[in-house]
């Protein structure tokens, strides 16, 4: 397993588990609304930490295959921001929807190169 999908894997997963174990810092640090409820972060955090998981054991077709369903996910999550931006401080566009485009380039990178390596 290359670098990259390490690399990307571990990325994902701290970021989950940041938002599960803290989603009052999460949002902070994400730029939401303090206002915004926690158990989003939350949900987000667990959905997060699996998809990194899933990167980090997974490997040939299945490998593919999780990094597919997370290059969907992170597009639909920068689709919503923009959608959404009103919602969102400027830090949150920032990190939020520029979080979700860095994800999904890393993403389509590492499914690039896992084609490559077949």
């Amino acid at each position: 397993m290359s670098s990259l999908i390490r690399g990307f894997g571990a990325s994902r997963m701290a970021v989950g588990a940041l938002a599960w174990v803290a989603p009052s810092a999460a949002a902070r640090t994400f730029g939401l609304r303090p206002d915004s409820n926690p158990v989003i972060a939350q949900l987000f955090g667990v959905r997060d930490f699996a998809l990194g998981a899933l990167t980090a054991i997974s490997s040939g077709a299945e490998l593919r295959q999780v990094l597919r369903i997370g290059l969907a996910i992170d597009t639909v999550d920068a689709l919503g921001c923009v959608r959404q931006r009103d919602q969102l401080t400027t830090q949150g566009r920032i990190l939020t929807a520029g979080g979700a485009v860095l994800f999904a380039a890393i993403g389509a990178s590492a499914l690039a190169a896992t084609a490559a390596t077949d």
